[in-house]
């Protein structure tokens, strides 16, 4: 695997079963009563800091770094978390120390599958990967950013949390911002981003999967952009899941499937993520 980015660690994996990952899609069942609604908005603005920065990155890509730079940045306006938001640190403030990475999301995150590792929490002020620009957070200080897997063939992966037994006919909308960056973007359309709605029965049988649209090669970069995705719960759900998934080398966007994937480039912020009952 060739992990790129600096930065952070996996979180430790709560489910043997979670959002859905792997070469394919599993076969996605009859939802019943699903609504969907997906939008965008987009905020930007410049930020020009003069600092001395000295950074160390330890990866497949190791460099030493230091420099007294100009940065411009997207500025952004302050977002409220929903007193509503059924979600746990949806901002990503109450990150912890890592492992291989400095910081990672709460335990109240749960990753699927396992080996799931290339995430990591992101500050106001850490270096862009590629770049002499510096990050700044949507909103507060962190964000959680993800990036492929590298594996060759195509893989899936999810920072999620979920509920039990939601109520049939129940309408829930998922919304967060996210972002990539000029100097470290998504390049080709078969490696994305985007927000998940899943609802699993009892013997995990996928009864309904919505999504937000993508963050992909087509997006504008360095500009944050709100996301959403709505969905209805349907009959015979036992679990309900909403995060974030990520696409390496999917084979439905045209990627290779010989296991010489490996044009995947950039990474993905996301922050203020809010799943609310409607």
């Amino acid at each position: 695997m060739n992990n790129r980015h600096s930065l952070h660690f996996m979180l430790t994996t709560v489910m043997v079963c979670g959002i859905s990952c792997g070469t394919d899609d599993p076969d996605i069942g009859p939802a019943i009563q699903t609504d969907t609604d997906t939008s965008t908005a987009t905020q930007t603005g410049t930020e020009t800091n003069t600092e001395t920065n000295t950074e160390t990155e330890t990866s497949t890509e190791t460099s030493t770094e230091t420099s007294t730079e100009t940065s411009t940045e997207t500025e952004t306006e302050t977002t409220t978390d929903p007193v509503n938001n059924l979600l746990i640190d949806g901002m990503f403030e109450d990150y912890q120390t890592g492992y291989s990475y400095d910081y990672v999301a709460s335990d109240d995150w749960l990753v699927y599958p396992g080996e799931f590792t290339h995430h990591a929490i992101s500050r106001t002020g850490d270096q862009i990967y590629n770049s002499e620009q510096f990050f700044v957070a949507q909103q507060g200080e962190a964000s959680i950013k993800i990036w492929g897997g590298w594996t060759g063939w195509a893989n899936e992966a999810t920072i999620y949390q979920e509920w039990t037994k939601p109520v049939e006919g129940t309408t829930y909308t998922l919304s967060g911002w996210g972002y990539h960056h000029e100097d470290d973007p998504l390049l080709v359309a078969h490696t994305y981003n985007e927000l998940s709605i899943k609802f699993f029965d009892s013997s995990w049988n996928l009864l309904g999967h919505e999504k937000s649209d993508r963050i992909s090669s087509d997006s504008a970069t360095s500009t944050w952009t709100e996301y959403t995705v709505t969905a209805t719960v349907p009959a015979n759900t036992v679990i309900m899941q909403a995060g974030i998934t990520n696409w390496q080398c999917d084979p439905a966007m045209g990627a290779p499937t010989d296991g010489q994937c490996w044009d995947g480039n950039g990474a993905v912020y996301w922050d203020s993520i809010a799943f609310v009952e409607n």
